[in-house]
């Protein structure tokens, strides 16, 4: 929220100046009659700036599961790629990455290979995560 300090400044200094009122016959009655104009000068700081900037959906790539492993398409948005039903490897990534964004490390008792999730699910292994290796 922008804050607002007023500050108050007269220009000239404040004298009171009597002007005698004259009519035959009438006592002297003087009149009180000021003789400076204040001047009012707001000080103004704003304290926001909006940082607002709209941008594009980020595109990366997606994932698609198949009988025999993989396979992946994009640059696509998350949305898209939800869409098309797949599952979107993360802003910035491409399909011809290396590693690969679909497929990840997989730990078994037998040893660690490339594979997905669900594949390594099949084999009862450990996966590592999308985008990572073996050891």
């Amino acid at each position: 929220m922008p804050t607002y300090t007023p500050t108050y400044t007269p220009t000239v200094p404040y004298v009171p100046t009597y002007v005698p009122t004259y009519a035959p016959n009438v006592p002297y009655i003087p009149t009180y009659i000021p003789t400076y104009t204040p001047t009012y000068t707001p000080t103004y700081t704003p304290t926001y700036t909006p940082t607002y900037s709209p941008t594009a959906p980020v595109a990366g790539a997606c994932c698609f599961n198949v009988v025999l492993g993989v396979t992946c398409t994009g640059p696509v948005s998350a949305g898209a790629c939800a869409t098309l039903g797949g599952n979107w490897a993360g802003p910035g990534t491409t399909c011809v990455d290396s590693p690969s964004p679909c497929q990840g490390a997989c730990n078994t008792t037998s040893g660690c290979f490339e594979s997905t999730a669900a594949g390594c699910a099949n084999f009862g292994g450990t996966f590592s995560g999308n985008g990572t290796v073996c050891p």
